[in-house]
């Protein structure tokens, strides 16, 4: 009696197993996101230094992912390499009606945390990417010079005394030396990471910038030194500034 009574526990234990070993799988499967890139890049170069603009799209199998930074590296055919870190991210707000203007929509910039994709969704972002060690850098400089200006302004020293101190010549020089665009062909490479996954996902893609963009980029050049002395010079809270971007087309190769 008592060996039927194992038996029949084993098999009723038996009868659970299919939903135990899919609850498992549920608990211990991981989400795979795939990445796709939109057909046209949006390179620039401002005061926040060398800048990629990229629509991204993402989806996620299996299970929810929590995508908690996007990494884009660039090499250029002469073998140069940077690296940029995702700053902002686009979101789509709301759509208005306007008249003799149809529909517009209302979009702001957000700061690049994290960003959710639910399973089986596709999510669509205008991603943000700028080289972390120039901002860092020139937050440095910049602080130095805020702190100059102040006390320029408490002791009556002419604001263009600024341009010959040491802190403005090196922040000069930075952007001079971190403008790094050049004609030729480009490989990108984006990296996903999630919360939930050790590797991280990765994305191709191929570009060219002609000569023809560089000259229109190095328009930027004399604009950031305009935008400079405006800031600690002539500071006119009315001064606009208009920069100039590109836009290559991703190649397949």
């Amino acid at each position: 009696m008592e060996t039927i009574t194992i038996i029949l526990s084993i098999i009723g234990a038996l009868a659970w197993l299919p939903d135990i070993i899919k609850l498992i799988r549920n608990i211990i499967k991981k989400p795979k996101v795939t990445i796709i890139s939109d057909k046209n890049l949006e390179l620039g170069f401002t005061l926040f230094g060398p800048i990629i603009n990229l629509g991204l799209a993402f989806s996620s199998e299996r299970k929810d992912a929590l995508i908690t930074k996007i990494i884009l590296k660039l090499e250029h055919e002469n073998k140069d390499k940077y690296e940029f870190i995702w700053e902002w991210f686009e979101e789509n707000l709301l759509e208005m009606q306007i008249p003799n203007a149809g529909i517009v929509p209302y979009k702001k910039n957000q700061q690049a945390i994290a960003l959710k994709v639910l399973k089986d969704n596709l999510v669509e972002k205008k991603v943000g990417f700028q080289i972390q060690e120039f901002k860092i850098e020139k937050n440095k400089q910049l602080s130095n010079l805020y702190e100059i200006n102040e006390n320029n302004l408490k002791n009556n020293i002419p604001p263009k005394s600024i341009l010959s101190t040491n802190e403005y010549i090196n922040l000069n020089n930075l952007y001079k030396n971190s403008f790094i665009w050049k004609s030729g062909k480009y490989i990108a490479q984006i990296e996903i990471f999630t919360n939930e996954n050790k590797k991280s996902f990765t994305h191709s893609l191929n570009y060219k910038i002609s000569t023809y963009d560089i000259k229109q980029l190095e328009k930027n050049k004399d604009l950031i030194n305009k935008v400079l002395e405006n800031m600690f010079i002539k500071q006119d809270i009315e001064y606009t500034e208009i920069w100039t971007w590109i836009y290559p087309l991703k190649s397949e190769n």
